[in-house]
């Protein structure tokens, strides 16, 4: 459940950074 939300947490990360990338 951790490792999963973990992984859940990275990956949204992931997503807003590009978002900003694409904002730029």
């Amino acid at each position: 459940m951790y490792l999963n939300l973990n992984s859940t947490k990275l990956f949204f990360m992931i997503i807003l950074f590009f978002s900003s990338f694409i904002s730029i």
